[in-house]
């Protein structure tokens, strides 16, 4: 069993009673920041997992050896999905630019003066993926061997402690996802005219992870009991790349019938859409113990916990920015927008925060 900590998500959804488009200030974020749940940050559920360690002896060289290991998580999704028939009335809050207030595009309402709705729903999908790997040299620091009593009973019991010196290399990669689907559909007017839209935002993001690796480790025996306890840090080089793309599809039924599809979401737009990249310093120190039992002479049971610490990441929501200028955005203004007016918002800077994932480990260990 594995936990990470939960990835920052902007107000995505906000719900309010009443007829008119949903206010930030008086309404409920049902998923995002201000949730007051769960729902405010992405993947903090308990995910499964495992680590594969393997090492040898070289024989020609007592008290040095080779060791690697492989870690990896199963994906983490995350889904929200609301759909409303315009009560309760649903929105999409962003700060507008150009005044300093929020807004919200609205999704599921009552226009003022109309007889029926607006009706549309709100979809966020996240995905997060951990995996990494290390290859050690350890030499043997020094090593005490003895007897002492056992615990239940009068017999002796043999007595052992090492420490081992690790150095290598170890590498690391975060990817992880966010998409936000926003649907608007309008009631039909008398004279037949009504319209479709179907917002689109995608933010992905990757953390990749290289450096060397060092640390020391105690290993400790009596009878068939042992403990081994890790502490190790690496420091290197994260690579952060930031994908950005939107979409927007606005289907006018007519008469007569117009399809219009336009380049632009609502939180990633021509003003912030695109392929960044770049690689800044990170630290990721780990800390991990592991009790055992001898069930046979090479065949060893574990229980064990591991806390691993990452520097210097970057995760979508992060990097949203939710202060827009309505005249950049097709999906608000109902236009192709060529040249993007001042203030250019929303842009995009790279925003920084750091990460960590612990476990519960079970597993068996054996020796030839």
């Amino acid at each position: 069993m594995w936990w990470q900590n939960g990835a920052y998500l902007p107000p995505m959804a906000v719900t309010g009673s009443g007829t008119g488009i949903p206010n930030l200030a008086t309404g409920t974020v049902l998923y995002g920041d201000g949730a007051d749940t769960d729902a405010d940050t992405m993947f903090n559920e308990r995910r499964s997992g495992g680590r594969l360690r393997f090492g040898w002896g070289l024989a020609r060289f007592p008290g040095i050896g080779i060791q690697g290991e492989y870690i990896g998580l199963a994906d983490n999704t995350e889904l929200f999905e609301v759909i409303s028939n315009g009560s309760p009335t649903l929105g999409v809050p962003y700060l507008n630019a150009t005044t300093g207030n929020e807004q919200m595009l609205g999704v599921a309402f009552r226009p003022a003066n109309a007889q029926l709705p607006h009706v549309g729903s709100i979809r966020v999908d996240g995905t997060s993926s951990f995996e990494g790997g290390s290859f050690h040299f350890n030499r043997l620091l020094c090593c005490n061997t003895s007897c002492a009593p056992a615990w239940w009973g009068c017999e002796s019991v043999p007595v052992q402690s090492k420490w081992l010196g690790l150095l290598g290399y170890r590498y690391l990669q975060l990817d992880e996802s966010l998409s936000m689907q926003f649907n608007v559909n309008s009631p039909a007017s008398p004279n037949g005219l009504n319209f479709s839209q179907t917002t689109l935002d995608q933010f992905t993001t990757r953390n990749q992870f290289n450096g060397p690796d060092w640390g020391i480790q105690w290993s400790g025996r009596r009878g068939y009991w042992s403990m081994d306890l890790l502490m190790r840090t690496a420091m290197g080089v994260n690579r952060q790349v930031v994908s950005i793309d939107g979409s927007s599809t606005h289907i006018s039924n007519g008469p007569p019938a117009v399809t219009t599809n336009y380049d632009s979401g609502l939180f990633a737009t021509t003003t912030n859409e695109g392929n960044y990249s770049r690689s800044r310093f990170a630290v990721i120190p780990e800390l991990g113990m592991t009790v055992g039992y001898q069930l046979t002479e090479r065949c060893r049971f574990n229980v064990g916990y591991t806390f691993i610490y990452w520097s210097s990441i970057v995760r979508p929501g992060d990097q949203i920015d939710r202060e827009l200028n309505p005249a950049n955005i097709p999906a608000i203004i109902n236009r192709n927008v060529t040249t993007p007016t001042n203030p250019r918002k929303p842009n995009f800077d790279f925003v920084e925060s750091d990460y960590w994932v612990q476990g519960l480990s079970l597993g068996m260990d054996y020796r030839w």
